[in-house]
């Protein structure tokens, strides 16, 4: 029987490699909008109509909206980041108010909705999957006076274009990112004689193997949402597949390496070694900590999370890379969050300037954000910083901070529309839960869906080959 829908767990960012150099901006230019868009629309209206706040030389209040709805980190945009903002820039009129929505409404499309009705904030904070929805609606303005050489230095490589970039321009600074990695009770592997699994096969036998009644062996997130692409693509990649084609005009969900990695992913579905229905949300690294499974897939950040809250538990732990089909190059999920600025902003250059200080020149709110996420700074700059480079301390951090391969194969997110994601969600989702029906019925519909798809794509080549496939921005 299916599981009831949980809530979508953490997104993503990660790589990481120490080298230096710090990002300044250029000097800047007044922002062209599409003409006929709904942002440019809004924010010609905006422009037209000043208010008399800024014509007496008063205050020019920003909101920067983000999912922080409570706790430390929603304490800090309250309070802490309006107070940074006014001491390095005491003769500025900008003060911040922060706006927090729900992860799920930030994620979808009550977000979406504030936008086109025009009461979209200033500046917002967004996932890397939302980031080409708003930037496709002609929400988001151009940042390129930002991206000087030495901001792209800095960034990891394929940040900057795998992520920020949208038919040659930039619209986003990303702040930080993860992976997805296994994760496993140690202890029982160690008592059982069980090395940590290498390839899919490897996993699925150590699950059934160490399968009981007390405990399903594996956990795994299996709600129909964006997250679910993360967590269960690597087995598709892993064996050659992919969603499209080299040549990127046709779907290739029906290839044999597509169904191949489909036929793994139902056979860890039907085993009883499968959690069908997990305590919260199958990505949540406390199923694994309070002793519910032996495996799991989980996000990277989760590994604060089990340092932190399962303290005593943590020696009997692990981490490790996704499994890997013998012989193929290992690979990864990577997500994340970034900044950007709105196109309908009443102060369209003031609130990109304030993205850029949030983004590059403030280290203390990526800082904070990456204390909060667990996750792995976008820069290279910032790990030079002892209190940052302090974060990823700790047995499970380490197991995955001095794997440099693993780190090298994390692939950049689906940036996508919510109709190619629909289509790869429908694709996993009927693979763990449509069981009567074979994996090569579900890959060759799901084939079809995403060719009409293709046929009346009217985006860039690159959004296609860099971010919807996932490949590394270099090719």
């Amino acid at each position: 029987m299916r599981k009831s829908k949980g809530l979508t767990g953490l997104l993503l960012a990660g790589m990481a490699i120490m080298l230096v150099a710090c990002g300044s901006k250029a000097e800047s230019k007044p922002e062209t909008l599409p003409e006929g868009s709904p942002a440019g629309e809004a924010a010609a209206g905006n422009r037209d109509g000043k208010d008399e706040k800024e014509d007496k030389g008063d205050t020019i209040e920003l909101t920067v909206m983000t999912n922080a709805v409570e706790g430390n980190l929603a304490d800090f945009f309250d309070n802490r980041l309006p107070q940074l903002w006014a001491e390095s820039h005491p003769d500025s009129r900008i003060v911040l108010k922060h706006e927090a929505m729900p992860f799920n409404d930030l994620q979808g499309a009550p977000l979406q909705v504030r936008y086109a009705s025009g009461n979209a904030p200033d500046i917002q904070l967004m996932t890397v999957e939302m980031t080409l929805t708003l930037v496709e609606a002609g929400y988001l303005q151009e940042l390129d006076e930002y991206y000087t050489d030495e901001v792209r230095a800095d960034y990891f490589d394929g940040i900057v274009e795998g992520v920020s970039t949208f038919n040659h321009h930039q619209y986003s600074f990303m702040l930080h990112r993860g992976l997805e990695l296994l994760a496993y009770d140690a202890a029982a592997l160690e008592e059982a004689g069980i090395a940590p699994p290498k390839t899919p096969e490897d996993l699925i036998a150590a699950a059934n193997a160490l399968n009981s009644s007390d405990r399903y062996a594996f956990t795994a997130f299996t709600d129909p949402v964006d997250h679910l692409i993360m967590t269960w693509m690597p087995f598709i990649w892993g064996q050659g597949g992919d969603a499209l084609n080299e040549t990127l005009d046709a779907g290739a969900l029906d290839t044999p390496e597509v169904i191949k990695g489909l036929s793994l992913i139902r056979e860890l579905a039907t085993s009883p070694a499968f959690n069908p229905m997990p305590s919260r949300p199958g990505n949540n690294g406390g199923i694994l900590g309070d002793g519910e499974t032996i495996f799991q897939f989980m996000p990277f950040g989760q590994c604060a999370m089990l340092q932190r809250d399962y303290a005593d538990r943590v020696e009997e732990l692990g981490v490790t890379r996704y499994p890997t089909p013998e012989g193929m190059p290992f690979v990864t999920f990577g997500g994340g969050w970034a900044l950007g600025a709105s196109a309908a902003s009443k102060h369209p250059q003031e609130a990109k300037e304030v993205a850029y200080w949030m983004a590059i020149e403030s280290e203390a709110i990526v800082k904070e954000m990456l204390a909060d996420s667990g996750n792995m700074p976008c820069r290279r700059s910032l790990l030079k910083d002892p209190e940052i480079a302090a974060i990823y301390e700790g047995k499970l951090y380490s197991m995955i901070m001095n794997d440099t391969e693993q780190l090298d194969g994390v692939r950049m997110a689906y940036v996508a529309t919510s109709e190619f994601n629909k289509i790869l969600i429908d694709l996993i989702d009927r693979t763990l839960f449509e069981t009567n029906t074979p994996v090569e019925t579900i890959a060759r519909e799901q084939n079809e869906k995403m060719n009409t798809y293709i046929a009346g794509y009217q985006g860039p080549k690159e959004g296609l080959s860099r971010r919807n496939m996932g490949l590394p921005a270099d090719q």
